[in-house]
């Protein structure tokens, strides 16, 4: 059996002989070389102490050659005259290279090799450490892991024909199929053909309380993984911090059943409605959804690691759903919520760019809007809405029709903000509170299928969008 713990450390020595080399045959790898890696990339000592002699002398501008790095090793008291015989050795047989990408990574991947190992170390001391906090430990790792992805060299230049190739390769495809949803489906046709579908984004849906939204944002989610036209079907991350799975369920169950959640839970049920509830419990457990309860601190970056272990589980990852952000914990300490809550919408809009999934983060209004009485909602009502106006894709809002009578089921979804899309225009739908569902309400033709008003912004006016 294989004795782990004496293993060489990951290296590759010629990799970093050849990187160097190139700077001193031809100082045009410097971007290449001294801008991507860093002294602790490299295993060799000797060559640590070089690559830091080279950084030095590419800083104040001097030409870096075997004659001048000699001279700076002597000058910094790395033992230069000693050294002289290793300088020699980097341009001994080493090929003059127009890219070293493949160099370069090489180098990446064993120093990223070996700063696993440490990492490794490190968990294993910590782990067993009686004094240390396992939520301290788990925040720590997720921490170590993001640094340890952060110093992987990417290669993100995309020329401008790899860019439109892609581009026209994706728009053939849509326009020989006919989708006009681009993302995932809703399942409300109406926001759909506003939105273009789900598409990897940061949503923000937010309300007054009772309208609704922790509700509609579980009806999509439910509309999306059991919509049947993917195969395997999209799977979904819900971060629940209001309520706890059980309730989210005697809802969901309610919303595929038609019936009041409230004769579910209290079992005033007949055995024909019973069973109508047991059929539909069988088909919302094979559902690709997972959950996370926020009876312990969730912090954005912890939602990252959940992302990691659904994307594991299944070998993919379709859409997040946190409901709702104010209730999310800061990974860092900040003087006032404002920069609380910025710290958590930049940490999940990184979370949609780097998955390439819609993240969906429900929000509260601030007092003020409680204190206005019967008018919309807009961007400056979201509570601390700089960060959570700035960061976001697409705002939306749910508002009652008749502010006389909220308790009415008629709603309306407004597109408060859409980057890219069309804004300040509304979906009617329809709210049944007891059954915990939404549906799409009858209606005309929208303004933006009739043509666009100008109004010198790209958006609708909001008079015309409220006509249906």
């Amino acid at each position: 059996m294989t004795n782990e713990v004496n293993r060489p450390s990951p290296t590759n020595i010629e990799a970093e002989r050849v990187a160097l080399g190139n700077v001193l045959l031809d100082n045009g790898a410097i971007p290449e070389v001294l801008w991507q890696l860093s002294a602790g990339d490299f295993h060799s000592e000797r060559h640590r102490i070089i690559f830091a002699a080279m950084r030095s002398m590419e800083r104040r501008n001097r030409a870096i050659d075997p004659l001048t790095l000699q001279e700076e090793l002597v000058l910094s008291e790395q033992s230069g005259r000693a050294m002289m015989a290793d300088v020699a050795a980097l341009i001994d047989g080493v090929p003059r290279l127009s890219n070293l990408t493949e160099y370069i990574r090489q180098i990446k991947a064993a120093a990223t090799k070996r700063a696993a190992i440490r990492l490794a170390r490190w968990l294993e001391n910590e782990a067993g450490a009686a004094d240390v906090d396992a939520g301290e430990l788990l925040s720590g790792l997720v921490e170590k892991v993001e640094e340890l992805s952060a110093g992987q060299v990417v290669d993100d230049l995309i020329s401008s024909g790899v860019a439109i190739e892609r581009t026209m390769k994706n728009l053939e495809k849509r326009w020989a199929e006919g989708r006009e949803v681009i993302g995932l489906s809703t399942g409300f046709p109406d926001l759909d053909k506003i939105l273009l579908g789900l598409r990897p984004k940061l949503y923000t849906l937010a309300a007054a309380t009772g309208l609704g939204k922790t509700t509609l944002a579980l009806n999509i989610a439910h509309n999306v993984v059991s919509a049947g036209n993917q195969d395997p079907p999209p799977v979904g991350l819900i971060i629940t911090l209001e309520m706890d799975v059980e309730e989210l369920h005697v809802r969901a169950l309610s919303t595929a059943t038609r019936i009041d959640s409230y004769l579910i839970e209290s079992g005033k049920l007949g055995e024909s409605e019973k069973e109508r509830v047991r059929k539909a419990s069988a088909l919302m457990a094979q559902l690709p959804i997972e959950y996370v309860e926020g009876f312990t601190s969730v912090t954005a970056r912890s939602i990252a690691a959940r992302v990691e272990k659904v994307r594991r589980k299944y070998k993919r990852l379709d859409f997040v759903i946190v409901d709702y952000l104010q209730l999310l914990d800061a990974d860092d300490k900040h003087e006032n919520e404002v920069a609380r809550l910025t710290e958590i919408t930049r940490t999940l809009k990184r979370i949609s760019l780097k998955y390439h999934i819609p993240v969906i983060e429900l929000s509260q209004l601030n007092r003020k809007f409680a204190d206005r009485a019967k008018k919309d909602p807009v961007l400056s009502d979201l509570r601390a809405s700089g960060s959570i106006e700035q960061d976001s894709d697409v705002v939306m809002f749910i508002a009652p029709t008749d502010y006389d009578h909220p308790e009415q089921p008629e709603r309306r979804l407004i597109i408060a903000k859409q980057r890219g899309g069309v804004a300040n225009v509304e979906v009617k739908l329809v709210f049944f509170g007891n059954q915990s569902r939404f549906e799409s309400a009858a209606r005309e033709q929208y303004p933006w299928e009739m043509g666009p008003k100008a109004n010198g912004n790209g958006s609708y006016a909001k008079e015309d969008a409220m006509r249906f």
